[in-house]
């Protein structure tokens, strides 16, 4: 909620999640959408009483089913995010859940069927609100009730960076996948003054550049058992419960790590799911210059833009093929 409080200090129009109104721990929970390439959030919201008598509007949709207004979208509350601040509702129906706890389940699922249905009016509105906002053209009313969209982005952009500069100092560039951080001397020029970026995320010069150090020597790559727990941590998720989410016995998943030994294949996906991961991310291998080593195998998709792009290799000819790959690798000696 941290990222909140940030946006919400530079636009008091974001909603608030100070504890003295009883909101710190409430879940922001909205419709994620992109706008000119960038991801936005757009709350979803109760409705309250004075939301009964308004109408549709450019900033505004009621989320109306069988004539009962469930909720609202406001459109110009949402904020920019990034993947790593995205996470997944679980709506599903669990046996220990609570009565309230099905009751909002429920009433998610009901507004998440209006807003699939309705998803290209609301991608539509959004991006029209977006660009009459950056372009200067919206009215005085509506640029009042509307966010600032660029001080909002400025507030991701700054928390994106110093993300990346904070796990390089920390040791895990590992961790981080294209990104441009990715050596020391793309360190140094992300760093006006490596000493007065240190001071301020509490580290000291000295420790700055012994760090750099020790992951410049230490040329280790990350294993795809090591991808399973560090996600498993990010998560807050206890091993028990991985376990339970996937059906592996816990005394496999401790034999990854304790035997140093990689899943089986055709629990991947299992996995993926779980961990709220595609088969890319867990299976591309990082090393600490940033760069990848390829796979010895991949798991695709179907539909996915890299299946398509297989199925139709696979259609051409013996000679097609040897005519496609030598011009994949003269685009790929291109500079």
């Amino acid at each position: 909620m941290k990222y909140i409080c940030d946006l919400h200090r530079v636009d008091d129009k974001v909603q608030s999640v100070s504890p003295q109104i009883h909101k710190s721990n409430r879940p922001f929970v909205g419709v994620v959408l992109i706008c000119r390439n960038k991801k936005y959030c757009i709350p979803l919201d109760h409705p309250k009483s004075k939301h009964y008598n308004m109408n549709n509007d450019i900033d505004f949709t009621k989320i109306i089913v069988e004539d009962k207004l469930l909720g609202i979208l406001n459109f110009n509350n949402m904020i920019p995010v990034n993947d790593d601040l995205i996470k997944k509702l679980d709506i599903k129906i669990k046996k220990d859940d609570s009565f309230s706890d099905k009751a909002y389940k429920n009433l998610c699922a009901k507004e998440l069927d209006f807003i699939q249905k309705n998803q290209d009016n609301i991608t539509k509105k959004a991006n029209k609100l977006y660009n009459m906002i950056k372009s200067g053209k919206a009215n005085y009313n509506l640029r009042k009730r509307c966010v600032d969209f660029d001080r909002l982005e400025g507030i991701l952009e700054k928390k994106e960076k110093n993300s990346k500069l904070a796990a390089y100092v920390a040791g895990d560039v590992i961790m981080l996948k294209m990104n441009d951080i990715t050596t020391e001397e793309d360190f140094r020029k992300q760093l006006d003054s490596t000493k007065e970026w240190a001071g301020k995320v509490g580290y000291k010069e000295d420790d700055v550049n012994d760090k750099i150090k020790s992951v410049r020597k230490s040329k280790r790559t990350m294993k795809i058992h090591d991808k399973i727990f560090n996600r498993i941590k990010e998560l807050g998720m206890t091993q028990k419960e991985f376990s339970q989410k996937t059906g592996i016995p816990q005394s496999t998943i401790s034999d990854w790590k304790g035997k140093d030994l990689n899943p089986a294949v055709d629990k991947i996906m299992i996995i993926c799911d779980a961990l709220e991961l595609t088969p890319n991310e867990l299976l591309s291998e990082t090393i600490d210059d940033g760069k990848y080593n390829f796979p010895d195998k991949l798991i695709i998709e179907k539909g996915s833009y890299e299946y398509e792009i297989i199925k139709d290799i696979r259609q051409l000819k013996n000679e097609q093929r040897q005519r496609l790959m030598a011009y994949m690798k003269g685009l790929s000696d291109l500079k």
